[in-house]
């Protein structure tokens, strides 16, 4: 790649200001949509193409479909600023977004068919063989148009306009659409790299919520415990539900809010709201109800549960469907306010918009007959992927049938066996051997035709094994799948939790004492791993007469 603008780059940022600005202040304006996806910076030479995040990371791996239509669309040599993100149905949906970013090649492929990702262009800092990026922005827009005149779906100019009614106009009602408010840009402005010299205009709400609980700052220790962050509710039909979190603290008033909480403290989970998962909370000591993203895998959500006694008004800019799209900031405590007024019925109502109506005054957008239908919205169900290593008895599978008897969404199973490696079976037993000194004989030696004899073994025992605990989950009139799985488990327990997008995990181990102190690392490693609730099921069989023999006690149950 050999372009007058080379990567890395740092895009060009905004700082925000209140209410839509005056053109005549600064010198003439441009105003855009703000999209709420991934900032983007595209650079294409010829057939090679990068997309590179705000922080300068590479994205390409994760947005073939982007690169195809960068290929398609774009001119043959360009540095285009933008954003990607996809939408289901009139909407954009941000989460969706963030499943794309996924270690699992196979997983990227198949979101890139199921939900496919756009990309809007709003800047153009070279193309051919000259850089843009000094020339001011009007110059630049105007070269951005003529560049991208032809592009067609899913590659969009955004929409802009330069009168100050309009861009009021669409700050109220695009929002409807997903979008985040927003942007001015100055028309005399060179692109500034990190420099905030634009102008952003987002949406600026209150609410009351209550206060449930707070977790702890990284930096806390015992001696100077510093609160991290306040968990906030809002009750619904009688029911405290998590909205979300305020954060944004000094460390004066991290220790401040620690020691004022302090006799709110709620000892026993079972007297707080959230007590109904106290024994799934137990399983899972660092999940926290309400609270769970696979993004928040491998850090500690542990908390300190509070009465709901207090009310706080916080501010926030939009809701990601019943929650807070992104953290609340603290405004002040509401001592007037009786905790269970605090509803959802405060919330301001966003009226819907239809996205192809902003897609579909821009340049390239869809042209007749092409359905900008970037993913649809699937039936719901709630998935639950369990890992096991031998075949379900009936009554493990009444078991865990048993777990979901309250589910309302249809439930569906999807079982995982690992099978066995066998290489890695014969090196154990033949070190085992030669460590207990007993003999090191040439008649142990295996080929590797032995080898994959046993392998072959190991697999169609694994199949059958698989099948039976398909068989007595449908015996339970469960709807179920299952498959072998040759990858480490807690990987493949990973990975099939993302493609499903399961709402929970479920660990069956073998039903022997040892099982229970060599797995554990195979659900510790899981909820670090996978953003879930995970469920370690063990179920010994003469489990006191093992535990003797071991020198250990017995466990039962979850």
């Amino acid at each position: 790649m050999d372009l007058p603008v080379m990567p890395p780059v740092q895009p060009m940022l905004a700082k925000s200001v209140k209410g839509i600005p005056d053109p005549a202040k600064h010198g003439g304006l441009l105003f855009e949509p703000k999209w709420d996806g991934f900032r983007a910076l595209v650079f294409r030479d010829g057939d090679e193409v990068e997309l590179a995040s705000r922080n300068t990371k590479p994205l390409t791996r994760y947005f073939p479909e982007v690169v195809e239509a960068v290929k398609a669309s774009l001119p043959e040599r360009c540095v285009v600023d933008g954003e990607i993100f996809v939408a289901i149905g009139d909407r954009l949906e941000f989460e969706r977004l963030q499943e794309r970013i996924h270690p699992a090649d196979s997983r990227v492929q198949m979101l890139a068919e199921k939900t496919p990702a756009g990309f809007v262009a709003f800047d153009l800092l070279a193309l051919g063989d000259e850089s843009l990026v000094d020339q001011p922005f009007e110059v630049r827009r105007a070269r951005l148009e003529e560049a991208l005149a032809g592009v067609v779906p899913p590659i969009h100019l955004t929409r802009t306009t330069g009168d100050p009614a309009e861009a009021e106009r669409w700050f109220s009602s695009f929002e409807g659409a997903g979008l985040d408010g927003v942007v001015a840009k100055p028309l005399g402005a060179p692109y500034t790299p990190n420099g905030r010299t634009m102008l952003k205009i987002k949406h600026e709400r209150t609410a009351d919520v209550v206060v449930a609980g707070y977790r702890l700052h990284k930096t806390s220790t015992p001696e100077h415990p510093l609160l991290g962050s306040l968990l906030l509710g809002l009750y619904a039909d009688g029911r405290l539900q998590h909205i979300g979190v305020s954060a944004s603290f000094t460390a004066k008033r991290r220790a401040e809010l620690v020691e004022e909480l302090q006799p709110l403290v709620c000892s026993d989970l079972s007297e707080h709201p959230w007590g109904e998962w106290s024994e799934w909370a137990i399983a899972n000591p660092d999940r926290v109800p309400g609270t769970q993203s696979r993004w928040s895998a491998g850090k500690d959500l542990s908390f300190t549960p509070l009465r709901p006694e207090r009310v706080v008004e916080v501010g926030y800019d939009h809701m990601e469907g019943n929650r807070f799209r992104h953290t609340a900031q603290f405004k002040r405590w509401r001592p007037d306010r009786d905790p269970e007024s605090c509803g959802y019925e405060q919330l301001e109502e966003v009226v819907s918009y239809d996205l192809a109506e902003v897609l579909g005054g821009l340049s390239g957008s869809r042209g007749p007959g092409q359905d900008y239908a970037v993913g649809m919205s699937e039936p719901t169900t709630y998935d639950v992927v369990l890992l096991v290593e031998q075949p379900l008895s009936a009554e493990d599978a009444a078991q865990v049938r048993s777990l979901h008897g309250d589910v309302e969404d249809p439930v569906r199973y999807h079982v995982l066996l690992p099978v066995e490696d066998a290489a890695a079976r014969v090196e154990s037993a033949m070190g085992s051997i030669a460590a207990s000194e007993v003999l090191a004989s040439p008649a142990l030696v295996m080929d590797s035709q032995d080898i994959a004899e046993v392998q072959r073994e190991l697999l169609e025992r694994a199949r059958t094994d698989c099948d039976g605990c398909v068989s007595k989950l449908k015996g339970q009139g469960a709807d179920v799948s299952g498959e072998v799985v040759s990858a480490e488990p807690i990987e493949a327990l990973a990975a099939k939790v993302a493609e499903v997008r399961a709402a929970e995990a479920i660990i069956l181990t073998r039903k022997h004492v040892i099982a229970e102190f060599f797995h554990v690392d195979w659900t510790s490693r899981a909820r670090r791993k996978i953003g879930v609730p995970i469920l370690h099921l063990l179920e010994h069989e003469n489990f006191d007469e093992q535990s003797e023999h071991y020198g250990g006690e017995g466990v039962t149950g979850l």
